[in-house]
């Protein structure tokens, strides 16, 4: 970590301004309570701010981030981020494709996709997140009861399959020397053709993977069940997509949303 710690420092003392993060909002994002660490760690280096999509023409963040919106975007929102991004402007996609929460996990439940309005314009540019849930054999815990001594509720960490977690990377600088990724409730993503874009698949799946297409039936007592390799018959399934390039618009040879100029 040496050299890290020194290129760090020698970037830090001789950058003449910190570059900006915008966070989009408007569309049921992460909550500030649940990204305090994250900003936390980013504003060492970074300014981080919020951001709304209208106002794109106005504040121009060197990197947009959007992370786990629950809510469509509308059209001319769409219109502003594919223009930033026509633009030269960088965006990082962390984004659910399923709605599905351990709480309800707990009971059992039916995990549906969400309509973000996106998809299209993803897949224009080189990706497309689908609408399912990926399952590991390399897996996070999850405390389960699993029985009662007395009046006290016995609890156990047992595997569940539906928090991979990934230690399969590509040799690009953006993952190099991560530890593994805990990722809950993912859904795979498969790259389409898109002229002058690069796709590096960033993050995979291990060689026990399966893939269950929504809607998807969670529920926690599949832990009762003994987990075998066998029963995990995908590999090295893609979970993170680089894309790099000249990109052509989502809005080439198409009509401008209505209140567009």
């Amino acid at each position: 970590g040496i050299e890290y710690e020194l290129a760090n420092a020698l970037k830090q003392i001789t950058q003449d301004r910190r570059p900006l993060i915008g966070l989009v909002t408007g569309h049921q994002e992460m909550d500030s309570l649940e990204l305090v660490s994250f900003r936390r760690l980013l504003t060492a280096d970074y300014q981080v701010e919020k951001v709304i999509l209208d106002d794109l023409a106005e504040v121009q963040p060197d990197v947009l981030m959007v992370i786990q919106p629950k809510e469509a975007y509308s059209p001319i929102e769409k219109y502003h981020l594919d223009q930033y991004l026509m633009d030269g402007g960088k965006g990082i996609f962390l984004v659910d494709k399923v709605a599905v929460n351990m709480d309800s996990a707990a009971i059992g439940t039916f995990s549906f996709p969400y309509d973000l309005n996106i998809d299209d314009m993803l897949f224009r540019y080189g990706v497309r997140i689908n609408n399912d849930l990926v399952q590991d054999f390399v897996s996070g815990a999850h405390p389960i009861i699993v029985g009662n001594s007395g009046d006290q509720p016995q609890i156990q960490l047992l595997q569940w399959p539906f928090f991979p977690v990934v230690n399969q990377y590509a040799n690009h600088v953006i993952v190099r020397n991560l530890d593994a990724t805990k990722a809950n409730f993912i859904s795979s993503i498969d790259t389409v053709k898109a002229e002058g874009v690069k796709k590096t698949i960033l993050l995979s799946s291990s060689v026990y993977s399966r893939v269950s297409t929504a809607p998807v039936y969670v529920d926690i007592n599949i832990l009762q069940e003994s987990l075998s390799p066998d029963k995990f018959d995908k590999q090295n399934v893609p979970l993170g997509v680089l894309l790099e390039g000249e990109f052509t618009s989502f809005y080439k040879n198409r009509f401008l949303p209505k209140d567009i100029n």
